[in-house]
């Protein structure tokens, strides 16, 4: 079947975009999107041209959120930041004195948003001050979606709870833990509250909470789902994208992509828009399932689409914003269509007001190291600054006075006493990869299969070795290595770990595991661990032959603790598990109310552990 033509699908294409995760926002006529150095840009949705550029003095963190005349977002010092949509300057910044706050939600001149510390906010969108706040966990919380605002009520997910809370006031109407618990942004829509989780899809009553149906999908729910035209719309793991009758929980549809959807989809004019790790746009009928037409891009495509005006606008990790022609009434399915290319837009950037440094909130500052541009020192009393260009991800390391830590693309020496920069290493851009050291060097995980060893001394590559072939799309990353006996362990998420010679890097062997991509391996007495998709196993560390495996009946998504020959190891199945670390048979069981997903931590005789019940327990060994 003949395709449509590339430049009668594709309108547009122009730099900008391409942050892991993060979703444009339009309004006024103008798409808002961050770029690869995490400025927000403002593009003209009818021509691409680049209206302003935010360039801040701390990063963007967030998606944006687009309301009548202005932009908010968070920064990487937590604070809401309100932006003006038509000049992009910075109107005002606000965070709370005690935590971060986490990407907000705009309605009616009103910023909702939590903080890390358990609280919900209502912010005057004009003024940036504070309308009102409630305490909606007893403990803290980060990374927590935006809430969602629909007839004066505020519905959030925090810490796997869905809370109901009143606009004006703040008061809470209902507080539910639904079936799986929920993690993700939830959809309202005709009196019903939609949400996604590991398990499946569930609908509640949007007055009480009530549970309405739930579905098991046969894999977790990626992303929010979009609810629309009768159908609710949703990426499950396996490459699919499924329509259920929100009336009734019935699976409609289930169409087959060629690579995973993370983001939610949209559903305008009886077509299904959704972005696939595969790098492209699909179009789908939303009553049938069937493809209409995909538009590939260069990268993965990981961003809601945003339908407006006939045009579908897509972030795709290419570092390039789409504009691409919504599908019309009666038009025949076409086959792929490669995006047409553009050349870069010229455009002038525009620098936004700079905040005031956060003061210490407690305690005696001995130094304090920053992220930001300049790449220069500067010394206040007991603090000393460095500047880089992105914010720390990864938890440090440190070894003989010497911290080790990773930002973006760079591992940092620095001085434990002074704060002094010793060196400062490029690498691979990756987040949250712990380096491990041993020996005089340090060894990390990069992109895409590639692990990295450098001279702790001077920061300069001792090696550097690829365990994988080059895939390009695959934004995978091995977990935090560990190092014993001569020999580093890493594990790459889904398929395999790797056992290889210290020294050299040259490969000794490679067992597959389907490890989970938060499970790290942990040696001891001799022997390899890790979590699998759903067990625990035991490795001989010289060899990677296989000792045993613990089954569990569901995934693991941490790294085991080893103390006194028994592995602790927490799991999806709500437990804790105990096992015996020489023949992998179960010691004891303690059931939560929650998925265990924190590592354990063993001391004094005592297991330490987080549940998503909201609990924190202790056990006697």
């Amino acid at each position: 079947m003949a395709g449509v033509d590339v430049d009668d699908r594709t309108l547009w294409r122009v730099p900008g975009g391409g942050v892991l995760y993060e979703t444009p926002a339009m309004a006024d006529g103008a798409v808002y999107v961050l770029d690869d150095l995490f400025g927000l840009v403002a593009v003209d949705a009818d021509t691409g041209q680049r209206r302003w550029t935010l360039r801040d003095d701390s990063a963007i963190d967030s998606s944006p959120v687009a309301d009548t005349g202005v932009v908010y977002c968070v920064d990487t010092a937590g604070c809401l930041t309100a932006v003006d949509a038509a000049t992009g300057e910075v109107r005002w910044k606000w965070r709370s004195r005690r935590s971060k706050m986490s990407m907000p939600a705009a309605a009616d001149h009103i910023v909702y948003a939590a903080s890390h510390d358990g609280r919900m906010w209502a912010v005057d969108g004009l003024t940036g001050r504070p309308v009102w706040n409630v305490r909606v966990a007893d403990h803290r919380t980060s990374n927590n979606p935006p809430p969602a605002v629909a007839h004066g009520v505020l519905y959030a997910a925090v810490g796997g709870h869905l809370l109901a809370l009143d606009t004006a006031t703040g008061s809470r109407r209902w507080d539910v833990f639904p079936h799986g618990g929920v993690r993700q942004t939830p959809t309202v829509a005709g009196g019903s509250v939609y949400v996604g989780n590991d398990e499946g899809l569930v609908a509640m009553d949007a007055a009480t909470g009530e549970e309405r149906w739930r579905l098991s999908t046969g894999g977790a729910v990626w992303a929010s789902p979009t609810v629309a035209e009768g159908i609710a719309v949703a990426g499950v793991r396996g490459w699919y994208l499924i329509a259920v009758d929100t009336e009734t929980g019935r699976e409609i549809w289930r169409l087959k992509t060629r690579g995973e959807i993370h983001a939610t989809p949209a559903v305008a004019d009886g077509t299904v828009y959704a972005g696939s790790h595969d790098g492209r746009l699909w179009a789908v009928d939303a009553a049938t399932g069937q493809a209409r037409w995909k538009v590939k891009t260069t990268g993965p495509v990981h961003s809601t689409p945003l339908v407006s005006g006939g045009t579908v606008y897509i972030d795709s990790l290419d570092k390039h914003l789409y504009a691409v022609r919504a599908h019309r009434p009666g038009e025949a399915p076409a086959e792929d269509h490669p995006s047409a290319s553009a050349h870069p837009i010229r455009t002038s950037t525009h620098r936004g007001s700079a905040p005031a440094a956060p003061a210490p909130i407690g305690g005696t500052v001995r130094w304090r190291v920053q992220a930001r541009a300049s790449g220069a020192g500067i010394c206040h009393r007991q603090e000393r600054r460095l500047t880089s260009a992105l914010p720390f991800h990864s938890s440090p390391v440190v070894v003989d006075g010497t911290l080790y830590i990773r930002n973006g693309k760079h591992l940092w020496a620095v001085d434990t006493v002074t704060g002094h920069m010793r060196w400062k290493r490029a690498t691979d851009y990756v987040q949250d990869a712990r380096p491990a050291a041993a020996d005089g060097t340090v060894y990390m995980a990069g992109r895409d299969g590639v692990l990295w060893a450098v001279d702790v001394a001077t920061g300069r590559r001792r090696w550097k070795q690829r365990l994988r072939p080059r895939r390009p799309r695959s934004y995978e990353q091995f977990t935090d290595p560990a190092v014993a006996d001569g020999r580093v362990y890493v594990s790459f998420p889904r398929d395999s770990l790797y056992a290889v010679d210290a020294a050299t890097g040259s490969r000794l062997w490679e067992v597959r595991t389907d490890a989970s991509p938060h499970a790290s391996p942990v040696v001891a007495d001799g022997a390899v661990y890790v979590g699998g998709d759903r067990c625990l196993i035991a490795l001989d560390a010289a060899s990677g032959e296989k000792r045993w495996e613990r089954p569990f009946g569901r995934p693991t998504w941490c790294t085991p603790a080893i103390v006194d020959g028994t592995v602790y190891i927490g799991s999806e199945d709500m437990s804790l598990w105990a096992v015996d670390a020489a023949t992998g048979e179960e010691r004891w069981r303690l059931e939560t109310r929650g998925e265990v997903r924190s590592t354990p931590v063993v001391a004094d005789g005592t297991v330490y552990v987080g549940s998503l019940d909201d609990f924190l327990y202790a056990m006697h060994t």
